[in-house]
């Protein structure tokens, strides 16, 4: 090569090595633009990447949002829920207080026969309810059938759910124009309330 240069006159020395000069900084070029446009494509493919673990991370965020939402309106319905029941010992301590409220309303307790607390069992599915359970008594007053009335209204507007199931009036033939209501109570516990409402 250098004997190829030696030959040539000056002028094409001259335009030798510009040419070569030229090639040499085009390959250079090349070179160093093929890598930065190689790391470019890397990170055009890292942005698509965190473009699209970022939306998902939001679907994500969204899905989290509705999920706590739903959580604090299940919590909100249960704690309406748990206004609604009596605590065990509010459950007895109601079922004691009946004959006294019977009396208020010039009623005679006859009899109460209050049955054993157990648990809620759904119907459909047969499975017990976890925290609820029932608490019934059969009673029998004796007394005008107007204040017998006012009496089953006053045991059923509470908050607390309050049943009365199977009632029957009869006028026994022994006692004139005093009937006499027997009818089953039923309360809803919460057995987790534990603080007197």
């Amino acid at each position: 090569m250098l004997e190829i240069l030696t030959k040539l006159d000056e002028r094409k020395r001259i335009s030798a090595a510009v040419l070569t000069t030229l090639m040499l900084t085009c390959i250079c070029y090349f070179s160093i633009t093929r890598r930065c446009i190689a790391k470019l494509e890397t990170a055009k493919v890292k942005h698509q990447g965190l473009l699209t673990a970022y939306s998902g991370t939001e679907s994500e965020l969204a899905d989290y949002s509705s999920l706590q939402k739903l959580l604090e309106d299940g919590q909100k319905q249960l704690a309406e829920q748990k206004q609604k029941c009596f605590g065990k010992q509010q459950a007895f301590q109601f079922i004691e207080n009946m004959n006294a409220m019977s009396q208020t309303y010039n009623l005679k307790p006859v009899s109460r026969v209050v049955s054993k607390p157990r648990k809620v069992v759904q119907e459909e599915t047969e499975t017990e309810q976890q925290f609820l359970e029932i608490l019934s008594a059969s009673i029998t007053v004796a007394g005008h059938y107007f204040d017998i009335v006012d009496f089953v209204k006053d045991l059923t507007d509470r908050p607390e759910k309050v049943c009365i199931k199977n009632m029957s009036i009869t006028l026994p033939s022994s006692e004139e124009f005093t009937p006499r209501a027997t009818f089953r109570v039923t309360l809803l516990i919460d057995p987790t309330v534990e603080v007197e409402k």
